[in-house]
């Protein structure tokens, strides 16, 4: 059995795992404003790749010392229960969607009836969104100070 210590008080700690940069970015600033040292994993590498899921999201590193403010500043802005950037893109993509399929409706089914397209491009119509780019966000992961420790 592995004996588990308290990391030393200038060790930095995870206190936040994001996939979205948007949302380490909130994170930071209301860290930063709280007065806690903080340093994001992967700020700039993950920038250039459009999946950061791919490379780990973007790690919220903090001083363990730190660790008791960063967590109550993080529940006093509302991060652990809110999503600050993710129920958007949602509505986004359905309204793409929609607007590309009833493009291709519009078009193919007149064209089909006049017997410019096969049948066969009308099945490829429903492929179409495979091909939509999709943030692949979800819910970030929090390692919190137990409230009142």
């Amino acid at each position: 059995m592995a004996i588990v210590s308290e990391p030393a008080a200038d060790a930095m700690v995870v206190v936040a795992n994001m996939v979205s940069r948007v949302d380490a970015m909130v994170a930071r600033s209301v860290l930063e404003n709280a007065g806690v040292i903080v340093h994001i994993s992967g700020e700039y590498h993950t920038a250039a790749e459009p999946i950061s899921v791919a490379l780990g999201g973007y790690r919220l590193f903090v001083p363990y010392w730190h660790l008791a403010e960063a967590s109550l500043a993080l529940r006093e802005a509302g991060m652990p229960e809110h999503d600050v950037a993710y129920e958007g893109g949602k509505l986004a993509v359905l309204r793409f969607w929609l607007a590309v399929m009833g493009a291709h409706f519009f078009l193919a089914v007149p064209a089909f009836i006049a017997g410019f397209h096969p049948l066969l491009s009308l099945g490829m119509i429903l492929l179409q969104p495979l091909g939509i780019p999709v943030d692949p966000r979800g819910r970030a992961e929090f390692f919190l100070v137990e409230e009142g420790s």
